[in-house]
C-alpha cells in the first residue's frame, strides 16, 4: 500500500484525510498535538516541526508522496526539504514564494510537485488549461471565487473557514494581473466593485490568485476577484489602512476580529470563470461555474479545497505524472486528468457546470 504524509492537521487537511483514508496508509503530521487527536481514525499521526527540516527530511523519506496543506509560510521550506529527499508533493499551501524557480532542483531529483492543488488556486487554472487546449487563441479571462458564509451576519459579514493567517495576506499581498499582455500590480482593496452572480450580490476586490498563470498562459488579459458580502471588504480596508495588518500588530488584530468571524451555519464555494476568445475561427464565449455547500461536517471550503487535493494526491501515486513543478494548468490540458477531477468532485456533490455550448471540453 502506498504510503502518504500529510502535513497539517486543520480543516483541510481533515477533508484531505476522509478522503484519502482506507486507500493508502496514511500519516498525518504537526506540530499542534490536539488537533492531531482529531485524525487519529484516518491513519497514524505524529508531531512533525515544518521548521525542523532535518525531522522532516527523515519523514519525507519514508513515503511515496508529501501532502502540504500548511499555512504559506511553509509551504516552499516543505517542497525544498522533499526534492532534498526526492520524495514527490501536492502542495496547497499558497505559498508567496515562486514555485518554478525550484524546476530544475525537482526535474534534477526525478519528482513530481503539484502545487496550488485546491480550490483557488487551483481548480480555474484546471479550467483553463483545458479550455486553453481547445481554443485557438483566449483574449480575455475573468476569475471571480469566493468562500463565504451562507447567510452573512453583521458586524463583519464573513466567515473564517481557512487559515486567519492566509485570510490577511489575500487583503494584503498586491494582485498581479495581466493587462494587455502586460503584468500589472494592484493593491487589493484599491478598486472595489459589485457584481452578480447565481442571483446574490457581491462587492469583489482583485486578489493575486492567478500565480502561475502569469507565466504559463499566453492571454492578453486575465484577472481574478474575491467576492465577498457587502459591508466586509471596507471594513477590513480600513483596519488595513489603519496599519492593523502589519506583520507585527496581526496577531493582535486576530484576537480582535476572529471571534466576530466564527463559522454559523452552513458556508458556501463560488467560482465563475469567463472566458472570450476564438473557437474554430470564431469569437467564442465560455467558462466553467461552480457552487458548493458544506455537507456531512465538512465545510465547503475544506471540501473544495481538501476533496480537490486528495484527488492530486491519487494522480501522482499512479506514477504518471511529469518530473518538476506541475501547476493544475499544465494537467487540465490532458482531458483524462481534466475528466477525472471534475468528475469526481461531482461525485462528491461539487457542482460543477460549463458555460457556452461550442467547446466539447
Amino acid at each position: 500500500m502506498k504510503k502518504v504524509l500529510l502535513m497539517g492537521a486543520g480543516n483541510v487537511g481533515y477533508a484531505i484525510a476522509y478522503d484519502l483514508t482506507g486507500d493508502y496508509e496514511l500519516t498525518i503530521g504537526d506540530v499542534d498535538e490536539k488537533a492531531l487527536n482529531e485524525f487519529e481514525k484516518y491513519g497514524n499521526v505524529m508531531e512533525l516541526d515544518a521548521l525542523d527540516r532535518e525531522a522532516l527530511g527523515s519523514a519525507f523519506e519514508q513515503v511515496d508522496v508529501v501532502v502540504c496543506a500548511l499555512p504559506g509560510k511553509l509551504g516552499f521550506r516543505v517542497i525544498e526539504t522533499a526534492i532534498g529527499s526526492g520524495t514527490d508533493v501536492v502542495d496547497v499551501s499558497f505559498m508567496p514564494e515562486d514555485p518554478f524557480v525550484l524546476q530544475d532542483e525537482a526535474e534534477g531529483a526525478g519528482i513530481s510537485v503539484i502545487v496550488d492543488a485546491g480550490f483557488g488556486p487551483g481548480l480555474p487554472n484546471l479550467f483553463i488549461g483545458r479550455l486553453n487546449t481547445l481554443m485557438e487563441e483566449i483574449d480575455r479571462c475573468m476569475i471571480r471565487i469566493g468562500g463565504l458564509p451562507k447567510h452573512p451576519e453583521p458586524p463583519l459579514f464573513h466567515s473564517v473557514t481557512w487559515s486567519p493567517l492566509d485570510l490577511i495576506e489575500e487583503y494584503t499581498r498586491p494582485a498581479r494581473v495581466i493587462r494587455d499582455g502586460k503584468v500589472e500590480c494592484l493593491e487589493p482593496f484599491e478598486d472595489i466593485g459589485r457584481v452578480e452572480v447565481r442571483g446574490m450580490e457581491f462587492e469583489e476586490f482583485y486578489s493575486d490568485g492567478l500565480r502561475t498563470l502569469l507565466d504559463t498562459m499566453k492571454i492578453e488579459t486575465i484577472e481574478e476577484t474575491t467576492l465577498r458580502w457587502k459591508g466586509h471588504i471596507r471594513k477590513m480596508k480600513v483596519l488595513k489602512e489603519l496599519g492593523f495588518f502589519e506583520p507585527e500588530r496581526v496577531p493582535g488584530t486576530l484576537d480582535v476580529i476572529l471571534p466576530h468571524m466564527v463559522p454559523k451555519g452552513k458556508d458556501i464555494s463560488i467560482l465563475e470563470v469567463d472566458v472570450e476568445g476564438k473557437y474554430k475561427g470564431e469569437k467564442t464565449k465560455t467558462g466553467y461555474s461552480l457552487y458548493d455547500e458544506s455537507h456531512d461536517g465538512f465545510s465547503s471550503m475544506a471540501r473544495t479545497t481538501g476533496f480537490t487535493t486528495a484527488l492530486m494526491t491519487r494522480l501522482i501515486l499512479t506514477g504518471d505524472m511529469d518530473k518538476g513543478i506541475l501547476p493544475l494548468e499544465s494537467l487540465g490540458a490532458d482531458k483524462m486528468i481534466h475528466d477525472f477531477v471534475v468528475n469526481e468532485l461531482r461525485a462528491r456533490g461539487v457542482h460543477i457546470g460549463r458555460k457556452g455550448d461550442k467547446l466539447q471540453i
